[in-house]
């Protein structure tokens, strides 16, 4: 079956996205983002849905994924909470590839951070950026 997700746009309006098969539902506030910032969102957004498809909430036709985008202070904050998925466990020993590259992308790429947790009903992630480093100047060209 097709679920509709709902992304809120900058100007208020709503695009709907369509989903097969498991829902995601993302809201928030966008951005204009500068073109360096599209690898590294992309490569994050990626990793979390590979993550959940393989075993987290959308491993299951139970599951879904929340995704909320908005502002705090002078920083963008992406959150990712998953739910209805299989039972999590925080990992033993060092953090795996795609841990990593969450952090690289995320710290390394943006100047922001991740907050993971493992919650009984699923993964919650969330990433904080500086708007600094990702908002695109109103007078700059795209």
């Amino acid at each position: 079956s097709v679920i509709t997700g709902v992304v809120v746009s900058r100007t208020g309006k709503y695009k709907l996205l369509p989903i097969v098969g498991t829902l995601v539902l993302a809201l928030g506030v966008g951005l204009l983002a500068t073109v360096s910032v599209a690898t590294p969102v992309a490569l994050i957004i990626h990793e979390l849905a590979t993550n959940a498809s393989k075993y987290g909430a959308l491993s299951t036709t139970e599951g879904k994924v929340l995704i909320n985008g908005r502002r705090v202070g002078e920083n963008y904050e992406l959150s990712w909470r998953e739910q209805g998925g299989p039972p999590v466990a925080a990992p033993q020993g060092a953090l795996g590839f795609g841990s990593r590259l969450l952090d690289v992308s995320a710290g390394g790429q943006l100047g922001g951070e991740v907050e993971r947790s493992w919650e009984p009903d699923g993964v919650h992630v969330v990433i904080r950026v500086p708007l600094a480093s990702i908002e695109r100047v109103a007078d700059s060209p795209v």
